[in-house]
């Protein structure tokens, strides 16, 4: 397997995504949004549960969310 091939592929696509703006903003900008807006309505109706707040609940799977459906 060309392990340089495969470096130089994911080299040109990180380069691509950084230059379009718009991809990078929304990269950033989606899982902030779930966090904040969703995270804080969502937490005032759930209380906390053995001392973990929603927001700490919701943090990993947005994390997994991002990472899936940004790949």
């Amino acid at each position: 397997m060309e392990f340089n091939a495969i470096y130089v592929i994911v080299a040109r696509e990180f380069k691509k995504f950084v230059r379009e703006r718009s991809r990078l903003v929304s990269a950033i900008a989606r899982p902030l949004v779930w966090l904040f807006l969703v995270g804080a309505g969502m937490s005032r109706l759930v209380p906390p549960v053995d001392g973990v707040s929603y927001m700490q609940f919701i943090f990993p799977g947005i994390l997994g969310m991002t990472i899936l459906f940004s790949s």
